[in-house]
Order: C-alpha cells, then structure tokens, then sequence
C-alpha cells in the first residue's frame, strides 16, 4: 500500500487536493494511505515519533510556521527516500525547488492539467522502485539506532575503514550496523556493484571514469583502484553499459 502526505496550511485547497489525489489513485487502481497535515511541523513530528516512511510526500511552499522548502529539508535529513511535489501558488519558486531533490512542481493554477500526468509519471517511479527496497539498520553518531528503507538505485558506494562499514547514498552517508563487509559484498556484487578495492564496492551506474590508480564517480568523488581489481572493473562497467544501451 503506497503511503502519502500532503501538507497545506490552506484547509480547503487540502481537502481538494486530498480529493484530487485519491481520485487518481482509485482509477489508477493504486491502494493507500493519504494523511494529510496543516503545518510542517506536524508532518516532521510524525515522522519522528511514528518513524513513519513515505512514499510520496507533497507539500505547499508558502506556508506558517515553517515553509515548506524548510519542512522538506528536514524530511530529507530523516529520510531521503521519498518522492517530493512541491506545490505552490508562487510559480517563479519552481527555481529555488532544486535543491531539496523535488521530483515535480505544480503550479496551483495549473493543478487540473499538471496534477495527474506528474502524480502519476511519480507513482510509476515508485512501482518500479518498491521492487528494489532494501532494509538497512543504522546509527548516528549519539549510536542511536534506527532501521531506514532505500532503493538500490540511491545507494552509491560501500566501503570499510576499522570494521566500521559506511554507506554512501546520492544524499548522505550512513553508519551501518549488525553488518559484515564480507556479506555486503556477497549481497550486492550480485547486484550491479562492483569491488574497486578489497574494503569498497560501488554501484557500477555511478561510474565516470577509470585510470590506473582511481575511479571517478559522477558526483566526483575520486576513489582507490586497485591493480588486481582495474581489469575486472573495467569488464563489469563495460557489460552494464552495454546491457543498458540494449535496454535503451
């Protein structure tokens, strides 16, 4: 069941909004859970207390209290997983959306012919996605544990320093735990990552470059190669390249 939030401080453009959306969702055939909240404060102290996980959480931008560019933020730094719209009668801030990775912006006065073709390109993104959903246990650095969901597409790399296994993904890094690095790779060299050095493992699609001493990812992040490692690298990159180009 997909789970959703929508957040705006206007009480009735909420109720039909919330309309609209459930309206989609049932010819769509899709079942979920809609909550729906006034202020961002509300929102991110359910997250907190319920440690609830979104799917898709859409919110207004020029709202009380905390605006939703703040509200979204904050939601990231809990969980990056979720698919973000951003909603707002201010057109021109579709420009200051970028950075709290919005997957869509629609205008308010657009909402009869934007709403459904953009909710509905995003709930295919999550479908496809939702197959490749992994578990994760992790801790903060007070070593307070929680568990987190991601999809195999956000995380970028693993790697070991100290029996200590760190998961970087396109928005943060991870401290994991109740993991081995052995069986991390036993998992995920099966699943298009590919070992660079004998304590990193890093998904092949992240790949830009390669040379005798390093691998460059697309972010730039400039990691070791090993000499025993560079001619099996450049064999695994070279096959998914190819296999996506087949698929293209």
């Amino acid at each position: 069941m997909l789970q959703i939030a929508v957040c705006d401080d206007d009480k009735v453009f909420l109720n039909t909004l919330v309309e609209a959306i459930g309206k989609i969702l049932f010819e769509l055939n899709l079942p979920s859970n809609i909550q729906s909240f006034i202020y961002g404060s509300e929102l991110i102290a359910n997250v907190k207390k319920d440690n609830a996980c979104y799917d898709i959480i859409i919110l207004d931008i020029d709202m009380p209290r905390l605006n939703g560019k703040e509200t979204a933020k904050q939601l990231r730094e809990l969980n990056s997983s979720f698919k973000l719209i951003f909603i707002s009668s201010m057109n021109n801030e579709v420009y200051n959306t970028f950075q709290y990775y919005a997957d869509a912006f629609v205008p308010k006065n657009m909402l009869n012919q934007l709403l459904k073709p953009e909710l509905t390109r995003i709930l295919n993104e999550v479908s496809n996605s939702k197959t490749q959903l992994h578990l994760f246990e992790v801790e903060n650095e007070y070593k307070k544990k929680s568990i987190i969901r991601l999809p195999l597409i956000d995380i970028v790399y693993f790697e070991s320093i100290n029996r200590t296994i760190y998961m970087h993904t396109k928005r943060k890094t991870y401290t994991l735990t109740k993991k081995l690095f052995l069986s991390v790779k036993e998992e995920y060299l099966e699943k298009n990552f590919v070992q660079i050095h004998r304590t990193c493992i890093v998904n092949i699609r992240y790949i830009y470059s390669i040379n005798d001493i390093d691998v460059t990812l697309d972010n730039k992040k400039i990691l070791p190669l090993s000499r025993r490692q560079k001619k099996n690298v450049i064999k695994e990159l070279t096959e998914f390249v190819n296999k996506e180009i087949m698929y293209d």
